[in-house]
């Protein structure tokens, strides 16, 4: 199996602080997760009855379509086993329609070919070492019609390339972004790249991450500046007539 240690070992020991759940409830509120699941929901007019969300530790995503969808059966991974029992620990109760799973990759999903009609990440994607398996993966088991929705993804124009080495040069990057570096400069024309090679088709979301100006600003212009966006995929190619040979 593909390793993915970095990743694992960060969001793994991360989960040990006492405050650790409360911060990030707290702050993907303020990014206004929330606010972008509705919009996304409403966007695609879907109505799943089995739903797979990956890279969700911290449940948030989860617990509010188990509210939009009651009648759906819905399953939460996360790669790192350790966020995920923290999680578990901090909610009183979880709801009777969501089975939440640690150690989960991504990379090689233990579900049943088109077992989904929605799967759905919330800033995950750019944690994955090897993201063209995940898509494969996410492509298998995702049914006919079906659709897959990635929020809050990183998207690096000319500018935050050049940003991004001057704090590499100056040895001021942070560890989060070090594991991941070659995984946050991928430009939007990358991301498209990578979803069509998966057979997908792309929407775009814009992003409403800090909701401020500056933010709504900078994802009018993805090809020049830093920003987040979130992408509606759905699949264009049956997975037959995908080429799995190269993987990595």
């Amino acid at each position: 199996m593909l390793e993915n240690t970095n990743q694992k070992e960060f969001w793994d020991s991360a989960a040990f602080a006492s405050d650790y759940c409360q911060r990030q409830i707290d702050g993907l509120k303020r990014f206004a997760v929330p606010q972008m699941v509705d919009a996304a929901m409403r966007k695609t007019g879907i109505k799943p009855l089995r739903i797979l969300e990956i890279g969700g530790g911290s449940q948030i995503v989860s617990r509010q379509l188990s509210e939009i969808f009651p009648s759906a059966t819905i399953i939460c991974t996360d790669f790192a086993e350790a966020r995920v029992e923290a999680f578990k620990r901090y909610y009183d109760e979880t709801p009777a329609n969501l089975t939440v799973e640690g150690g989960i990759d991504a990379r090689s999903l233990p579900y049943a070919d088109g077992q989904f009609d929605l799967i759905i990440g919330d800033a995950m994607l750019h944690h994955i070492d090897f993201l063209k398996p995940a898509l494969f993966e996410i492509r298998r088991c995702l049914a006919p019609g079906g659709k897959a929705i990635f929020l809050r993804e990183p998207v690096i124009g000319a500018l935050g390339v050049f940003i991004y080495r001057m704090f590499q040069r100056t040895g001021q990057a942070r560890r989060h972004i070090e594991i991941n570096y070659f995984e946050y400069k991928r430009m939007l024309s990358q991301w498209q790249y990578e979803f069509m090679m998966a057979g997908f088709g792309v929407t775009l979301l814009k992003s409403w991450q800090k909701q401020s100006v500056s933010w709504k600003l900078r994802s009018l212009f993805p090809h020049l500046t830093p920003c987040y966006l979130g992408f509606i995929l759905e699949g264009r190619i049956d997975i037959a007539e995908l080429d799995l040979s190269d993987s990595i």
